[in-house]
C-alpha cells in the first residue's frame, strides 16, 4: 500500500516559510542584546517613555535634573528609527537596567549608537553631550560616552581616569562602538571605536584601528543609564542604543533599528493570514 503524502497548498506553506525566518531571524538579532532602546515613540519628550529590552520591570525613561528635555527627534542622517536630541542645558533622563554588570573578569560588553552633533568642535570649559552608565548608588563612578567635558572632542570619560578623545566632523553621523574588556590581571580596559560606515559590521569595526582607549583601570558597576548634555549652541544627538555581549549584535541593533519581537511576530501573522486568504479565494473560484 502507497503511503499518501500530504503537501500544504503553495499559499499556506510560502507564508509559514517566511514566518519561520522572520521569528529566527528575531531571535538571532535578539540573542545577545543585554539591553536595547531603538526610541521608537512619538516625537517630543523622551521621559515618560518605555521599550526595548535589559531595563528593569516596565519603569520609563524619567526626567531627573535640568530646565530643558531630552526629546525624541527623527532619524539621523544615514541611520533608521528614531534619534534622542540631547537637551543643552544640563537635562538629564535615566533610566534603570534589570541586572547589575560588573566589568573585569571574565566579561566583555559592547556599547554602540549612531551619534551626530553640530558643531562638533568647541565644547570646553565643562560643557558634554552623550550617554553614561553608572551605578545608582554611586552616580560619581560613570563611564560617560559621547562628547566629555573637558575635550571638546568625540570619545569618552571614564570618572577621574581620563578623557580619551579625538576630533571629527561637525554634522556626520558617527556609528561609535565601545568595548569594556577585561585587562591585564583584575582591571578593566575601554575601547572606543567609530567610523561613517555606518554599515560595517560589528566584528569588522572592533578590528579597525581604536579612536580613543584607556586600558588596565579598575573594574567598576554599571545599573543605569543616563542622558544628559550642557552646552551652548547647535545640536547633538544619538540614536540606537544598544548593548551585547558581542560587537556583532550590539551594531546591528544600531544600524537596523530592530523591531520588537511583537511586530515582527505581528506581521508574520499577517502573513499566514493572507495566503491563507489567497489560497481560500482560489478554491472558491474552482468549485
Amino acid at each position: 500500500m502507497k503511503t499518501r503524502r500530504y503537501l500544504l497548498p503553495w499559499g499556506v506553506a510560502l507564508p509559514i516559510v517566511i514566518v519561520v525566518a522572520l521569528l529566527t531571524v528575531a531571535d538571532t538579532a535578539k540573542a545577545a542584546l543585554l539591553f536595547s532602546d531603538a526610541f521608537a515613540y512619538p516625537n517630543g519628550p523622551l521621559a515618560g517613555n518605555s521599550g526595548g529590552t535589559g531595563w528593569a520591570s516596565s519603569i520609563a525613561w524619567a526626567y531627573t535634573t535640568g530646565t530643558g528635555e531630552n526629546t525624541v527627534a527623527n532619524p539621523l542622517p544615514g541611520t533608521s528609527g528614531k534619534s534622542v536630541r540631547i537637551a543643552a542645558n544640563a537635562a538629564v533622563v535615566s533610566r534603570p537596567l534589570s541586572t547589575t554588570y560588573v566589568s573585569g573578569g571574565t566579561n566583555a560588553y559592547y556599547i554602540s549608537f549612531g551619534f551626530n552633533a553640530n558643531p562638533f568642535q568647541g565644547l570646553n570649559n565643562g560643557m558634554y553631550a552623550g550617554v553614561g552608565v553608572y551605578l545608582n548608588a554611586d552616580p560619581s563612578n560613570n563611564l560617560f560616552m559621547g562628547m566629555p567635558g573637558s575635550s571638546g572632542a568625540f570619545g569618552f570619560d571614564w570618572t577621574g581616569r581620563g578623557d580619551p578623545s579625538a576630533s571629527a566632523s561637525d554634522g556626520t553621523t558617527y556609528l561609535a562602538l565601545y568595548a569594556i574588556t577585561p585587562g591585564s590581571g583584575d582591571t578593566t580596559s575601554v575601547t572606543m571605536y567609530a567610523t561613517t560606515n555606518l554599515l560595517i559590521s560589528g566584528t569588522a569595526l572592533a578590528a579597525t584601528t581604536p579612536w580613543a582607549s584607556i586600558t588596565n583601570d579598575p573594574n567598576f558597576s554599571f545599573d543605569s543609564v543616563n542622558v544628559s548634555g550642557a552646552y551652548n549652541t547647535g545640536s547633538v544627538n544619538f540614536a540606537g542604543l544598544a548593548m551585547a555581549d558581542n560587537p556583532t549584535e550590539a551594531v546591528a541593533f544600531t544600524q537596523t533599528a530592530v523591531p520588537e519581537p511583537g511586530v515582527l511576530t505581528g506581521g508574520a501573522i499577517a502573513l499566514v493570514l493572507g495566503g491563507a486568504a489567497v489560497r481560500s479565494r482560489h478554491r472558491r473560484r474552482r468549485v
